[in-house]
């Protein structure tokens, strides 16, 4: 299966982004880790899925290849509105939609919205919304990245259940190469950034209203996610009309990579049936 690398700009923003397959556009969403891309979350995914659809996997907003911008207003929102005239400009308006981490969360929050601008067919939201194991030595690991290779590795273990990831030195580095492009800590590290309590009320609010959220939806949890807290994907989709989740075993924060048979099989029968 070929998958092309392809750019375009986007009302003037270099956007990078994956293409593979035909037919019916399917769009993957990444996740927001430092050294995050459209090819290391979905190099498992895409050659599969391309059997069927034309999966289109573009790097998000300050990720990747696609321009660093930061936005300390509303960087959310600003990547929404990249992504939805990037879908616009692929003609992928519309598509179904599985994100990853930060990808799911987007698609959840888009679609509980006042005005979504996605309006995906269908989402699937792998390991995306609810809460976070915020206290966790892993959890600080996404926030105290330094460009290190140590730092590098720590998120990786964080990242993943079995311990080979972090232990291969070269999967390690690679995804540190993709942290250390020209604006890439700066554009990651935004998100992150806290107002002091005084003017907290000042920020847009960000909580993902589930209940408002009627786009079918199914949401993928790896069992072993040391990122999350046990249950929390019950708990999402209970507070999304009609949703359903799915626990994947053996995996951690990216079970599309850790068990990418099964998530494979899981996907495709959500995105086939009715």
């Amino acid at each position: 299966m070929s998958i092309a690398r392809k750019e375009m700009l986007v009302d003037g923003l270099e956007t990078s982004y994956l293409e593979a397959g035909s037919g019916k556009p399917l769009v993957l969403l990444h996740g927001g880790e430092f050294g995050g891309d459209a090819e290391v979350c979905w190099e498992y995914t895409i050659p599969e899925l391309a059997k069927r659809f034309r999966v289109i996997a573009p790097d998000l907003l300050g990720f990747g290849r696609t321009a660093k911008i930061v936005d300390f207003v509303d960087g959310r929102r600003r990547r929404l509105t990249h992504l939805a005239r990037f879908l616009e400009l692929v003609d992928a308006i519309g598509a179904p939609c599985v994100g990853n981490s930060m990808g799911g969360m987007l698609l959840l929050y888009d679609a509980g919205s006042p005005a979504p601008l996605l309006r995906p067919a269908k989402i699937i939201s792998i390991a995306g919304g609810g809460a976070l194991a915020s206290e966790s030595a892993h959890f600080q690991s996404l926030f105290s990245y330094d460009g290190s290779f140590a730092g590098m590795r720590r998120i990786v273990d964080a990242l993943f259940h079995a311990p080979k990831w972090a232990a291969d030195d070269s999967y390690v580095e690679r995804r540190r190469q993709s942290s250390l492009a020209p604006g890439a800590w700066e554009a990651v590290a935004a998100a992150r950034f806290r107002r002091p309590v005084e003017v907290q009320e000042a920020r847009t609010p960000s909580e993902i209203a589930y209940e408002k959220v009627s786009v079918p939806t199914l949401v993928i949890a790896g069992a072993d996610d040391k990122l999350k807290p046990k249950g929390w994907q019950t708990d999402v989709a209970n507070a999304i009309p009609g949703a359903r989740s799915v626990l994947v075993a053996d995996a951690g924060h990216c079970p599309q990579i850790e068990q990418p048979a099964i998530t494979n099989e899981v996907l495709i029968r959500f995105l086939t049936e009715g």
